[in-house]
């Protein structure tokens, strides 16, 4: 059901869509913008929040079409200060309309922790946010470093926004930044032993996989494979078995996600 604040933030979002356009006919952008943050500030300060939020949104509209810098910064600097008292009264559905709406995600990528921390990640996942294109690759970006091993958080964001192939494919490259150091161990003992250049099959990874700083704990049996040809064994200790499971695991969860898109693919044949 429809709140009596969320109705009054889609009917200002439905003037927004006309400002954008008005904006454009203004003289001067950027005494508009300081108009409208001097009018946030005070509805502000009598706790209009609604009001408050969607004019600083339209300040911010209005100095990035006159490419103020200096006052975008003022914009991302009252923002944080509103965030932070709409957060004394939990105010999730006004922090992401004001984090949505000045769509600068990656300096406000500190909502994401709040809503993360607070277990409030649903209110990005509304009606209509899967309409945001730049949200859905910050959300990616985010969840990547922050949330790898909340599967849960991570399926609905993918369902939400039908990215299940970035989904897979960030799985992969977990799984392969694992593996390649291991691989190409094992490859650097085989042209040793038989003196002859075979390249590695892994695909070209980052070299910042913590099976990197670990490699050199791990260690190669030798092992006569057939009368001309001595292949390596590697020794599985405890350290190595751990990396392995840790891939393992990753490319389950890039199979489940590449199986939902052939899943989808097939649905819309």
């Amino acid at each position: 059901m429809v709140t009596k604040l969320e109705k009054i933030i889609i009917n200002i979002g439905l003037w927004l869509n006309k400002f954008h356009f008005r904006v454009t006919l203004c003289a001067d952008p950027t005494q508009l913008g300081r108009a409208l943050l001097e009018a946030a500030l005070y509805l502000e300060q009598n706790n209009e929040w609604p009001v408050a939020v969607e004019l600083l949104i339209f300040s911010h509209s209005s100095f990035t079409l006159a490419c103020d810098v200096e006052n975008i910064g003022q914009i991302l600097s009252q923002a944080r200060y509103f965030i932070d008292k709409l957060l004394l009264d939990q105010q999730w559905i006004l922090i992401t309309r004001l984090t949505t709406g000045i769509q600068r995600y990656t300096e406000m990528s500190y909502v994401f922790e709040l809503l993360k921390e607070h277990d409030q990640f649903e209110y990005l996942l509304r009606k209509g946010m899967d309409r945001l294109p730049l949200l859905r690759q910050a959300l990616l970006d985010f969840l990547r470093p922050n949330c790898l091993e909340n599967r849960e958080l991570f399926r609905l964001v993918a369902l939400h926004f039908h990215m299940h192939a970035e989904v897979a494919g960030m799985w992969q490259d977990e799984a392969n930044g694992l593996l390649k150091p291991i691989v190409d161990l094992a490859f650097k003992s085989i042209i040793k032993i038989n003196k002859k250049p075979i390249g590695s099959p892994m695909p070209k990874t980052v070299d910042s996989s913590p099976a990197k700083k670990s490699v050199s704990n791990w260690s190669l049996e030798t092992t006569v494979a057939t009368s001309t040809t001595s292949l390596p064994m590697l020794k599985t200790g405890p350290e190595m078995k751990k990396v392995l499971t840790s891939a393992m695991h990753n490319l389950a969860h890039a199979a489940e996600y590449f199986l939902q898109v052939s899943k989808e693919s097939a649905l819309d044949c």
